[in-house]
């Protein structure tokens, strides 16, 4: 890719990541503080120049031994300093809080596009590349509001800065003589060329240098990324990993990490060194090159030590504007790498449904549950179950089972409308009906929205006589703490979490996947009759492995068949 490609696609990133906020419903907001974020800088550069006068008055008074001038420019000096104090924290601290509220915005909206439509679980199934949404989400998003908002303001400052000290110092260098092997050389704005030729040849360095750093800090945070998850993983799963004694498996699995990450890591530190190198070594040279070219006018007695330290500070300040790219290519390199997996992140997205209110198309809505030659396949369309046809009507209360392995959680998940991988007639739902799946789903927070769930909470007299009816009132003292009740509860308690749900929503349609498999008999005889006379006008499916009481048909295999409403739970 040439410089002039990479410029462009350059660009075009930050114009794509850029340009939704401004058109928003915050535009007014967006476009207000750039517009400070201007004045500022023109006000800075302002400050800049009064700095440079001053440079040029003190220092005359020091060559011209002057007690008298050099104590009025150290009072000068006092709120110049104070000025120029105020100026960079007053942009400091508005860049912060304008990236921040921008950060706002487009956490909330990537927030609610992953969470619309179920693509959080949809979008792994069709895009595998999409790696660690949580990182692009808390920590891209933040690299690049800030990042951006710093590089605004630090170019724009340049750029104004720039074009006012090149006409500064375009006329300074016309009243300084200069003269190469005794012959006297007039060119105009000489010191000016010199800066934009030094800049020029630093900016073409470092970008030759430092192309690669761009995929090597994009692969740095998917380095990181995954092994965040490893150590987060351990953290969630720690009790199962302590009874099985994995801790060497999962050692190893960590060091495998650790190892890409850090030959990854060596790989950026390698590039840097050249980098740094040439940084440092440039961005001091410039200090000195002014001194080189005007110190004979100096010592010819052609300028003042003034004149000679104030060119010098315009030298310095327009090879400043323009290396602050040389300074900041790392910096850009690795904003451009966050961009890049916020943009794929969100091309992905935009591939998926956008209208949220449609049911799926492999789905049909219809005022029962009814599924007719249905045959569920694996992703790689391997047949795994022909499942047979049965109707649920409101207020019938049926029991799908099948052995484990059968396909039965797969079964949920085309009612449910996540899965697609079927062949034959589209199953027919209910648009209002309640899925509980097999594994229990305990959110952070209270006790009292773990159990309100999918609701954000529920008062006392509705939870305490559901949670002694569900056998949970030793948790009554714990509604309003908030733990972690994923590790917390045992497995049977979670089961009974999601029927004390269930009773609490009463919902008119209600299917449910091995609802009483971590329960023992009595526990689940109990829960499965409260269930039935609670929602006795509700239409239920209940998938099992096992025999369940009080439900009115069987569904197998081999047929449908009544069953007595006194059916005891057989072992298992």
């Amino acid at each position: 890719m040439s410089a002039l490609e990479h410029a462009q696609m350059t660009f075009h990133i930050f114009w794509r990541e850029t340009r939704q906020w401004f058109f928003s419903d915050e535009k007014k907001l967006a476009w207000t503080g750039i517009v400070a974020l201007i004045i500022m800088s023109f006000f800075s550069v302002y400050v800049s120049v009064l700095m440079n006068d001053w440079s040029k008055n003190f220092f005359n008074a020091i060559s011209d031994k002057d007690k008298s001038a050099f104590l009025k420019q150290v009072i000068i000096y006092i709120p110049l300093a104070a000025i120029f104090l105020a100026d960079f924290c007053t942009r400091a601290y508005f860049a912060s809080w304008y990236a921040f509220r921008w950060r706002q915005w487009q956490t909330k909206t990537l927030q609610n596009r992953w969470l619309a439509q179920k693509n959080y679980y949809r979008m792994p199934l069709k895009h595998n590349v999409i790696d660690n949404p949580d990182q692009r989400i808390a920590n891209d998003l933040s690299q690049i509001t800030m990042g951006i908002i710093n590089l605004f303001q630090q170019f724009f400052r340049e750029g104004v800065n720039f074009i006012t000290f090149s006409v500064l110092l375009w006329g300074l260098s016309d009243t300084i003589p200069m003269s190469a092997f005794g012959i006297s050389v007039a060119i105009p704005g000489f010191l000016v060329w010199i800066a934009l030729l030094y800049a020029f040849f630093g900016v073409i360095i470092v970008f030759r240098v430092g192309r690669p750093l761009i995929d090597l800090n994009r692969k740095q945070e998917q380095c990181e990324a995954d092994f965040r998850y490893g150590l987060m993983r351990i953290f969630e799963r720690r009790e199962e990993i302590a009874t099985l004694g994995g801790e060497e498996t999962e050692q190893a699995h960590l060091r495998s990490l650790f190892r890409a990450l850090t030959h990854n890591y060596y790989q950026i530190l390698k590039q840097s060194i050249f980098i740094n190198l040439f940084q440092n070594f440039y961005l001091n040279a410039q200090l000195f090159i002014p001194l080189f070219i005007v110190g004979p006018a100096y010592f010819a007695g052609s300028i003042t030590l003034g004149v000679l330290m104030q060119a010098r500070g315009m030298f310095r300040e327009i090879s400043d504007s323009l290396l602050s790219i040389v300074g900041s290519y790392q910096n850009i390199a690795s904003l451009i790498a966050s961009m890049q997996r916020v943009i794929l992140f969100k091309e992905h997205m935009e591939k998926l449904p956008e209208h949220l209110d449609e049911p799926p198309q492999h789905v049909t809505v219809s005022n029962m549950i009814h599924v007719h030659r249905l045959t569920l396949l694996n992703p790689q369309g391997k047949h795994i179950w022909s499942v047979p046809e049965f109707t649920v009507k409101a207020g019938e209360h049926k029991l799908l089972m099948a052995h484990s392995g059968r396909g039965k959680t797969s079964l949920l998940r085309v009612l449910s409308g996540l899965s697609h991988f079927y062949t034959g007639s589209p199953p027919e739902i209910p648009d209002n009906m309640m899925f509980i799946p097999q594994r229990p789903y305990m959110p952070i927070g209270s006790l009292r929205q773990c159990l309100a769930y999918p609701s954000l909470s529920a008062p006392d007299e509705a939870l305490v006589p559901l949670m002694i009816t569900c056998q949970l009132e030793h948790l009554i003292p714990y509604l309003d703490t908030v733990r972690d009740y994923q590790q917390t509860l045992s497995v049977g308690e979670q089961q009974r979490v999601n029927f004390l749900r269930v009773l609490y929503h009463r919902p008119k349609w209600l299917m449910m996947d091995e609802p009483t498999a971590n329960l023992n008999t009595d526990y689940a005889e109990k829960l499965c009759k409260e269930l039935t006379n609670t929602l006795s006008e509700s239409g239920i499916l209940v998938i099992s492995h096992s025999r369940l009481p009080y439900f009115d048909e069987i569904i197998t295999d081999a047929g449908t068949k009544e069953l007595p409403s006194d059916l005891i739970l057989s072992p298992g």
